[in-house]
């Protein structure tokens, strides 16, 4: 699959779940988005959407199901946002670059219509990562018939991998993290910091720091 390397911001959309504490990142998570790829699109799912109050077009607040899990459903769900390009992220990321370069390339190297990893901790990989760029319209048409039948329980990104595993060769895949780069900086609520903060999960530049200091001021 030859992919062309050319993009527009406004042919992506970003897609995120939030419950819980997680909501309190949404108002930053939208403020990041479209600092670091203007144009773009977002389009989240939450357990309180009447908190927010979203009047710009390029963003959607929907209810979460209440009989899904968060993490999961964000594989499961169709977004009503129809662009070329969708990055399905989490909701606690700051989103500090451009997310489409980078993922057109990945897409390009490996002949496939979506750009992640899987993971190789312990020898086990049967998990991707849990950042997963897309071609939106082949994405969820092959996968529609999975994405309808799976249980959207346990961990996340195993349930990703079998959806993964289903339709395309897992083979042409990569393992590892050098092709999976968080694009900004991960805030999460539940992880653990460690030392040196840009070692492997955290990827943490002087760069990255000043588009976040920046972007504070602003808002």
């Amino acid at each position: 699959m030859k992919q062309s390397l050319s993009f527009d911001t406004a042919e992506l959309t970003f897609v995120v779940t939030a419950n819980n504490d997680y909501n309190f990142f949404i108002e930053p998570f939208i403020a990041f988005c479209n600092e670091s790829n203007p144009g773009c699109n977002i389009e989240i799912w939450t357990d309180k959407p009447k908190d927010f109050d979203y009047s710009n077009n390029n963003v959607k607040i929907n209810l979460l199901p209440s009989n899904y899990h968060v993490a999961t459903y964000r594989y499961i769900l169709e977004p009503s946002i129809k662009t070329k390009y969708t990055y399905i992220s989490d909701i606690d990321i700051m989103h500090t670059e451009l997310v489409q370069p980078f993922h057109l390339l990945h897409m390009q190297q490996t002949s496939l219509p979506f750009s992640n990893i899987r993971r190789a901790n312990k020898g086990r990989t049967n998990r991707m990562s849990g950042l997963h760029f897309i071609e939106t319209e082949e994405w969820y048409s092959k996968t529609k018939a999975i994405r309808e039948h799976i249980s959207p329980t346990g961990q996340d990104e195993e349930m990703l991998f079998q959806i993964v595993n289903s339709v395309y060769d897992i083979s042409k895949v990569s393992q590892g993290l050098s092709n999976r780069p968080v694009q900004g900086i991960h805030c999460s609520v539940g992880g653990k910091t460690r030392k040196p903060y840009a070692s492997v999960g955290w990827e943490i530049t002087s760069q990255k720091i000043a588009f976040f200091e920046n972007v504070v001021k602003k808002y």
